[in-house]
């Protein structure tokens, strides 16, 4: 039994079809591939963005939260330097404004410690956000 040349030639043929057929069905799952890729590229960058969005409104609100607490520090501290003059007077006005001074005082001191404890929310807040964005980025 020899093969003729043209049998040959038809196998390598059909050979060389399947090969190709092979190859195309790989380009096609290859970019499908892509294509998935691509979208869920978009997607993460989509809700990166979301985030980031949120990020800086959650600062806005904070940032506007704690002027709000310096103006009302430098009220106090204005009230107190008032109150410090006032305590020139008799000594009846003296003990009056004395009581009045501390109430200011403790006030001052709250809000100062509570801005203080504001501020290092802000801070916590602002480096959570940071790393949750580098961990997004690396992703």
């Amino acid at each position: 039994g020899e093969v003729s040349l043209k049998e040959l030639h038809e196998r390598e043929l059909t050979r060389l079809q399947h090969d190709l057929d092979n190859q195309g069905a790989s380009l096609k799952d290859a970019r499908q591939r892509i294509m998935e890729l691509d979208k869920a590229l978009r997607d993460n960058q989509d809700a990166l963005s979301g985030q980031i969005t949120k990020y800086h409104k959650d600062v806005a609100a904070l940032t506007s939260d704690l002027d709000i607490r310096s103006d009302e520090l430098e009220r106090a501290k204005r009230r107190i330097t008032s109150l410090e003059s006032d305590l020139e007077g008799s000594h009846e006005r003296e003990t009056e404004l004395s009581k009045k001074l501390t109430s200011s005082q403790d006030a001052y001191q709250a809000m100062e410690s509570s801005l203080t404890s504001d501020l290092k929310k802000v801070q916590r807040m602002h480096d959570a956000k940071e790393a949750e964005l580098e961990d997004l980025n690396e992703t």
